[in-house]
């Protein structure tokens, strides 16, 4: 399995998922907050890790990444991480 991990400026690790079951888990999970416009979608777990944290999934592009953050985070702002 190969994940590429990264740092957002607020030191928040981003994970890239190029693994084929992670990319179909992408698919299987219950979804909180899904959101997607022409080029990206985003949603969260249902269940939190701790308050209000939560494991977040993105897709830009052809891309999927994985991150845990905020469940007040819009899709924009998750994007917006994603793309520093």
């Amino acid at each position: 399995m190969t994940k590429k991990c990264f740092f957002d400026p607020k030191n928040k690790i981003i994970i890239d998922l190029i693994d084929d079951r992670e990319l179909s888990l992408f698919c299987a999970m219950p979804p909180f907050k899904h959101r997607n416009d022409s080029n990206s979608e985003s949603f969260m777990l249902c269940e939190a890790e701790v308050d209000d944290l939560r494991k977040i999934y993105c897709r830009i592009g052809d891309r999927y990444f994985e991150l845990s953050d905020r469940e007040s985070l819009s899709h924009r702002e998750i994007v917006e991480r994603i793309k520093i």
